[in-house]
């Protein structure tokens, strides 16, 4: 049986609260992609702004007006073409829970993800080179191309 958004994102709220130091986590989903990272002052997130983006990958004004209303801040200088949105660390229980709903209506209302079986997963421990898994991905399928930044390399 398929988890609900609302099941998605209580147990992603719990998962936000318990991010290790340099945990990043990648949903891929519809038109674009939403990533979020635990840093020691912040849980920092993205999506990706129009910028060099092909026309069938874009967000209308409409849906770049509700990442606004959302809480993101829109891309910046031209050599930072992404939308952002950070909450302090630490935070509340109910920040967090806010900070999981914007990221879950990001991906439904802005990002085209109608079910929560087209979404898709990469999550490691950039610190402990260590792939991830949490409740809230474990309702998820993990990316098949998983190109963690420390493969491939001569580390």
């Amino acid at each position: 049986m398929t988890a609900s958004w609302d099941e998605f994102e209580n147990a992603l709220a719990r998962d936000l609260a318990s991010l290790v130091l340099d945990a990043r986590v990648n949903l891929h989903g519809g038109r674009r992609i939403v990533m979020f990272a635990q840093t020691k002052t912040s849980l920092y997130a993205q999506t990706s702004g129009n910028d060099g983006l092909p026309a069938e990958r874009q967000m209308s004004p409409e849906e770049e007006a509700k990442l606004l209303a959302l809480g993101w801040e829109p891309p910046g200088l031209p050599s930072f073409p992404d939308w952002t949105a950070e909450l302090p660390w630490p935070a509340t229980v109910a920040q967090y829970r806010a900070f999981a709903s914007m990221l879950v209506r990001t991906l439904r209302e802005c990002l085209g993800v109608n079910d929560l079986d087209e979404l898709e997963y990469q999550a490691w421990d950039d610190n402990a080179k260590v792939s991830l898994r949490t409740p809230a991905l474990a309702m998820l399928r993990e990316s098949p191309d998983t190109p963690f930044p420390w493969t491939g390399g001569d580390d």
